[in-house]
């Protein structure tokens, strides 16, 4: 006879408090309020591998715009490894520009749609860049206005998110979209600008399947879980925390460096800083909303319910009575064949070519 899910006591607590999940989100705010929840939104916690992504797309960039040549760039990590996020940091520090005759777009960033085809990655682009039938045209006259657009509002960069979207994850053996991985490519032969492809590490599968786009990468980085076993992971992992802490919009620290704060939320985020962002993001609203004077125990157990999904396993690590020992481990069944390549020397002999 088999035993009801909800009666395993760890199960029934996440039913429980996922009743609390509507009450989180459904928190409202006022305009002031609204405002504090935005500033914590805005503090990125700039660690090492991101400080090392901001600076190579900085060199990408730059190297671009002074010898008018068309790198590649590639980031891989898994979802919540501060991809996405890193991207926005970099396009907001680079905002449209107001001219006389146009509107400069330095930076262009797009997400790739699912199951991408050269005509879908073409139509997000002109949607982005302004066009007002983004979706009408053969794939050749799409192709020739995103040519035109990108000159015409003076991209300097194109940041292309959502890469793994050229994989077709329904198929048994995982196709790659190798005309849109193509259409890419030939963009990039146009030298109008870098690109900068950032996706998952099923990402890899479509550099893998394209040797000639692969050849154009000069830079590959993988954004990877924060690991928490050795004392000086678990330092390092908690001086992150402590960033994040003063970056909370309240007059009184919340603690989360302490040792049994940084294990909890190790396990309640595998490590991975998008995550721990968007946990503290769900839990400081709600905490400001109660007019709490930090964030506690309760406040982050609610917020790790409401973001629970069904493949969520374990109990919530902020109802335990004692503190977790290990938080879940980084897939590794599958280990990329790319490797680092020496960045400056690549990228400045493909702009040359």
């Amino acid at each position: 006879m088999m035993t009801s899910l909800t009666r395993l006591p760890w199960v029934s607590r996440v039913f429980h408090e996922r009743r609390r999940l509507h009450q989180v989100k459904e928190d409202k705010l006022t305009p002031e309020q609204m405002t504090r929840l935005r500033n914590f939104q805005e503090h990125l916690v700039v660690y090492n591998a991101v400080k090392d992504v901001l600076a190579d797309l900085k060199y990408l960039h730059e190297a671009g715009v002074q010898h008018g040549g068309a790198g590649c760039m590639l980031v891989l990590g898994p979802s919540g490894s501060g991809k996405t996020i890193t991207l926005h940091r970099y396009k907001g520090d680079h905002p449209p520009v107001i001219e006389a005759e146009r509107d400069r777009i330095p930076i262009l960033l797009v997400e790739a749609p699912p199951r991408a085809t050269p005509k879908g990655l073409a139509e997000v682009m002109l949607a982005a860049l302004g066009d007002p039938a983004p979706s009408k045209g053969t794939l050749q006259s799409m192709s020739r206005r995103v040519e035109n657009l990108l000159e015409a509002r003076g991209v300097e960069l194109v940041m292309l998110d959502e890469f793994q979207h050229l994989v077709d994850r329904q198929s048994a053996t995982g196709r790659v979209a190798y005309d849109a991985a193509d259409w890419i490519k030939g963009l990039l032969n146009k030298r109008i600008c870098p690109i900068v492809l950032s996706g998952t590490e099923l990402a890899s599968q479509v550099i893998e399947a394209n040797e000639q786009l692969h050849r154009r990468c000069a830079s590959i980085i993988h954004l990877k879980p924060l690991p928490f076993g050795t004392q000086d992971e678990r330092r390092y992992f908690r001086g992150i925390l402590q960033e994040f802490d003063s970056g909370l919009p309240f007059d009184k620290p919340s603690g989360l460096a302490d040792m049994d704060f940084a294990a909890r939320i190790h396990v309640a985020t595998g490590g991975l800083v998008g995550r721990v962002s968007h946990l503290l993001t769900m839990a400081c609203r709600k905490a400001i909303s109660e007019d709490l004077l930090c964030l506690d125990m309760q406040v982050l157990g609610d917020a790790w319910a409401a973001l629970a999904t069904s493949s969520t396993s374990g109990p919530n690590p902020f109802r335990t009575t004692t503190p977790p020992t290990s938080g879940p481990k980084p897939d590794t069944s599958r280990k990329t064949r790319l490797r680092s390549r020496c960045r400056k020397r690549d990228i400045n002999e493909m702009l040359r070519a």
